[in-house]
């Protein structure tokens, strides 16, 4: 009997053979209500709606590597969103930054997406060592050396509900015991709230100083509309930034929000990330993608035909989902030395 421990739950072990079967046909039971609901799940996902251009961007976390430290490195990751949303032209729907990792839920073009967690990620190795006094391109290789971007699309209005919510439950899942609408390092709080209360609620940022003052209280070196305000620790409102209203009319009313933020379905919204985050492409599949990125990029699916920087741009893509550098170096024959090079 002791094979068949697996089947019960921990905590009801049977004390005898009748109580062991009884767990086991219930074990059975529930399995089998287990898959005639992932099987619904499956349907309803393939009813929904298409969508193209939504993309899930994250890193991965690593308990070893932290990308933000202090509340400064907070502020001034949330406030470096809105420049590099105008830089690479996309749209953010909502976003969430953790100590250890980060999650974006936007609309734009996969590359761009991609480019902007890059850019965000470089920008808190930069903060970071402008606090440890220390300078240089090679800060991402000292102090992340394991960061990896992900950027996974989305293709239903049903799965773009769900990543939106597996976004906002990031706040409390990951141990802050805070409501999302209330989590100053997240946009949830834009979700359904009075738009012209939070416009108006803060500090203009015209009122802050000069333009050297302000880029040092707002702890970037960028400049914003003057009317845009902040709150107390000087983040500036995700109100000003974020496309909220594509999200209400996504879910239609709060309510549903709040059901999508209680529903356990999120728990398997988050193996599906973790699956697709790192499932492992073969070269033939990886010359596919390829071809596909080439071709939108710059009309023609020969990578063969394409220069070296534009080759590096596909190379860009293909390594957000997991390609090494020696599987790219076969697709593109650019020898794995000089990839990492241009590609630092």
């Amino acid at each position: 009997m002791n094979d068949d421990r697996e089947f019960f739950p921990r905590g009801i072990w049977p004390r005898n053979l009748h109580q062991a079967a009884a767990v086991h046909k219930l074990h059975h039971h529930v399995s089998h209500l287990n898959r005639i609901r992932m099987e619904a799940n499956r349907e309803w996902e393939d009813r929904s709606p298409r969508i193209d251009n939504y993309y899930h961007a994250m890193t991965e976390g690593n308990p070893s590597i932290n990308l933000y430290e202090t509340e400064s490195d907070f502020v001034s990751g949330m406030n470096y969103i809105p420049p590099l949303l105008e830089r690479f032209g996309v749209e953010l729907l909502i976003g969430k930054l953790n100590d250890s990792h980060e999650h974006f839920v936007m609309r734009g073009t996969y590359l761009a997406c991609w480019n902007f967690v890059r850019e965000h990620v470089r920008h808190a190795a930069q903060t970071i060592a402008y606090r440890r006094r220390e300078v240089g391109f090679k800060l991402l290789d000292t102090y992340f050396p394991d960061i990896d971007i992900k950027v996974l699309p989305i293709e239903t209005e049903n799965s773009l509900r769900n990543r939106t919510a597996y976004v906002a439950k990031n706040s409390y899942d990951n141990g802050l015991p805070i409501a999302p609408w209330y989590d100053p390092w997240s946009t949830a709080s834009t979700i359904f709230a009075p738009t012209d209360l939070l416009r108006a609620d803060g500090t203009r940022i015209g009122d802050l100083g000069s333009p050297t003052a302000q880029k040092r209280l707002l702890r970037t070196q960028q400049l914003y509309p003057q009317d845009w305000r902040v709150d107390h620790r000087l983040r500036i409102n995700p109100v000003w930034y974020t496309d909220f209203a594509s999200v209400n009319r996504l879910y239609g009313a709060p309510e549903w929000f709040i059901l999508r933020l209680v529903n356990r379905k999120n728990s398997e919204e988050e193996e599906a990330i973790r699956q697709a985050a790192t499932v492992e492409k073969t070269v033939q599949d990886l010359r596919l993608l390829a071809a596909n990125e080439s071709r939108r990029l710059f009309g023609s699916p020969d990578i063969e035909r394409l220069q070296t920087f534009q080759k590096i741009q596909v190379c860009y893509a293909l390594r957000s989902i997991g390609a090494t550098y020696s599987q790219l170096q076969r697709i593109t024959r650019i020898p794995t030395a000089e990839l990492k090079r241009l590609m630092r």
